[in-house]
C-alpha cells in the first residue's frame, strides 16, 4: 500500500496535519511540535518558528521536568 495514496492512514487528526512522524516518546508531545513546526518550515522554505534563546528556553524548560 502506497500511504501518498491513502492520507487518511498517514494523517494526525489531533494536530490536522495531512502527514505525521513521532520524534520523541509520547510523554515529549511537546517537543514533538516544536520539532514539527521546524520541519513544516524548512519544507515550505519559510524562516525558523523559534529564535535559538526560545529554542534554548524549551530545552532547558524540557530538562528540568525530568
Amino acid at each position: 500500500m502506497d500511504l501518498q495514496d491513502d492520507q487518511d492512514i498517514a494523517c494526525h487528526f489531533s494536530l490536522k496535519l495531512p502527514v505525521y512522524v513521532q520524534f520523541t516518546s509520547p510523554i515529549r508531545r511537546y517537543l514533538d511540535i516544536v520539532i514539527h513546526r521546524f520541519v513544516a518550515a524548512a519544507l515550505d522554505n519559510d524562516s525558523a518558528p523559534y529564535s535559538i534563546e526560545e529554542v534554548g528556553v524549551f530545552s532547558l524548560n524540557l530538562y528540568l521536568t525530568v
